[in-house]
């Protein structure tokens, strides 16, 4: 268990590690390591959601695939990363484009991304 950070981390702290990773000056254990102060902590309280989903991948990206079929995973270690450099760069213009949405109307931003969830099930079959 990971005690909480003393300060609440912003967008602009999310993007600084994220971006650090992007471009190498951050290493991915540290990135999991950063993030892991507040995704593991039990009394963790992360007001703007957009950080907390942040916080969530920026935790992820460390993951590894430790066997062949690559359907088992693990935090760090050897073994190949599940996201590429490329991917975790996606994902953070992705996350972006998602902030400016949320910010244009915070109150209706939880019923949209269900609606993409549900949306994304209908087309995986699922529903």
């Amino acid at each position: 268990m990971n005690p909480v950070a003393k300060r609440e981390p912003t967008r602009e702290d999310v993007v600084a590690c994220w971006v650090g990773l992007v471009e190498g000056r951050v290493r991915r254990d540290q990135a999991h390591a950063w993030a892991a102060r507040w995704v593991e902590a039990e009394e963790a309280h992360i007001r703007d959601p957009l950080v907390r989903s942040a916080l969530l991948r920026l935790h992820g990206f460390d993951m590894i695939c430790v066997n062949a079929q690559g359907n088992v995973m693990r935090h760090g270690g050897q073994g190949e990363f599940v996201y590429s450099i490329t991917e975790i760069a996606s994902a953070l213009e992705q996350w972006r484009q998602d902030c400016a949405v949320f910010d244009s109307d915070p109150a209706g931003f939880p019923e949209r991304e269900r609606e993409a969830a549900r949306a994304y099930r209908r087309h995986q079959g699922e529903v």
